[in-house]
């Protein structure tokens, strides 16, 4: 029996009769390839720039520059115009999505003589890769495998973005609003070899031609993970780390051994995160159970503090320390952001923040630091005077505050906002932004202030 979209795709065939052949240039009723997608355009109201490649036949293929522009079009066919009509269908690479049309239909796009007349294909939005907030929490980078767009949190707005087949990222880090970094492999030029891994520096002021500044190429590899402060960059492969200096000489950082560093044992299971507080002073783990969360002094590696996010194991995504280091959200598989209060140990600072003035993000005058927790111990259990007798689970301390991510199911990175105190923001890998705040004083739910569904639309 005949499908309604089988009947749909042959009614399109048998409409359409635009007959327009791109490279040629050759035109139907005096109106070019160009003129029409040129009307569709303005038809559909976009906002946004769009791509169009000739397949075959009448068939083309459409790449829209923003996604709110894609989802319009595919939710809102069929299209005619003028005597011709548009079936539009999304497109992964490799098979017509969301299509039940015949098994001889669903085959490859190498095979596009097997698509029916007048389907238009619009490929699908490339997936987040990575996604990353800059020192302060006013700014984050969110990395595709061809590109990046930086967005300012508040308010949420796209702020640059740049997009080239040539990339392949694995990873970005945003310095500044303007200033970004990204990890990218490349294949390299001897048949066979590994592929090679660099880091390429943006500047977003420069013009596009100019934009990428700078590229180092990765001493350690495979990028794990690097980070950028002031003039410095460290990276990070598998067993060795490198510092960079203003990107002109690299020095590998060993793990012990040397004057000054500190061994911390952390978990008997293994570390799978880490964060440190923007001083210095503190670092904060969570094993791979994912139920207990350890702050110790970076000074000699003494365990300061033990938090508890839950009884049942989780994955950690993310650790983020408050810019006055009061507070510590965590995010985690099982879809609830923590923030945890912290103690304060009136530890001797060793990296100021001072020392990163030279970032032009702190042009703004600084919001006032956060008021402190109401009591040291809100949130720890009862039976704390027990501590060492009992199990950790009476001695460590509860989260203060939470938010619940609604049907969440991919990670999400977290970052405090320094010029809105008691602020966090979250960023989804499924496009899904949120900046909630929580009452310094009680806790408690927190309530989303700002909610974007899909911030790659902006």
């Amino acid at each position: 029996m005949e499908s309604t979209v089988d009947r749909k795709v042959k009614k399109a065939a048998t409409e359409s009769k635009l007959e327009v052949v791109a490279s040629n240039g050759n035109e139907r009723a005096g109106m070019s390839t160009e003129g029409l997608f040129g009307e569709l355009k303005s038809k559909w109201g976009l906002r946004g720039r769009i791509a169009y490649t000739l397949l075959c036949n009448n068939m083309f293929m459409l790449e829209f520059e923003r996604e709110g522009d894609r989802r319009f079009v595919l939710e809102n066919g069929l299209w005619t115009h003028q005597k011709g009509a548009f079936l539009i269908v999304p497109f992964d690479g490799q098979a017509l999505m969301d299509l039940s049309l015949s098994p001889s239909v669903l085959a490859s796009t190498s095979s596009t003589s097997e698509l029916p007349d007048g389907v238009v294909l619009v490929p699908a939005p490339d997936p987040l890769v990575h996604v990353a907030f800059n020192h302060h929490g006013t700014h984050f980078v969110a990395a595709t495998a061809t590109g990046f767009h930086v967005f300012s949190c508040h308010p949420l707005d796209s702020v640059m973005h740049r997009r080239s087949s040539e990339l392949n990222v694995t990873s970005a880090q945003l310095l500044t609003r303007s200033q970004l970094a990204l990890a990218t492999r490349r294949p390299n030029a001897v048949s066979g070899a590994a592929d090679d891994h660099v880091i390429d520096f943006w500047n977003g002021m420069c013009k596009p031609k100019d934009a990428r500044t700078n590229t180092v190429r990765s001493p350690c590899g495979a990028v794990g993970g690097f980070r950028l402060r002031g003039d410095h960059m460290l990276v990070a492969g598998e067993g060795t780390a490198t510092l960079f200096d203003g990107v002109h000489w690299e020095k590998e950082v060993r793990r012990r051994g040397r004057a000054g560093s500190v061994s911390v044992r952390a978990h008997g299971s293994g570390v799978a995160c880490i964060a440190l507080s923007p001083d210095g002073r503190l670092l904060a783990t969570a094993g791979t159970r994912g139920t207990l969360l350890r702050i110790f002094s970076t000074a000699d590696g003494t365990k300061l503090q033990e938090l508890r996010r839950g009884t049942e194991g989780a994955d950690i995504h993310c650790i983020a320390f408050s810019h006055d280091s009061k507070w510590l959200a965590v995010s985690s598989d099982k879809a609830t952001v923590h923030v945890f209060s912290i103690n304060d140990f009136n530890l001797t600072s060793s990296t100021p923040e001072d020392d990163y003035a030279g970032d032009d993000l702190l042009a703004a005058p600084s919001a006032p630091s956060s008021p402190a927790p109401a009591k040291a111990n809100k949130g720890s259990s009862g039976m704390s005077f027990l501590k060492g007798y009992l199990p950790t689970y009476f001695s460590s301390k509860w989260s203060f505050a939470q938010f619940r991510i609604p049907t969440a199911w991919t990670k999400c990175s977290v970052a405090f906002d320094r010029r809105h105190p008691n602020t966090i923001t979250i960023v989804c890998m499924d496009k899904r932004f949120y900046r909630c705040e929580f009452d310094p004083v009680k806790g408690g739910d927190m309530v989303p202030g700002v909610y974007h569904e899909n911030f790659m639309d902006l």
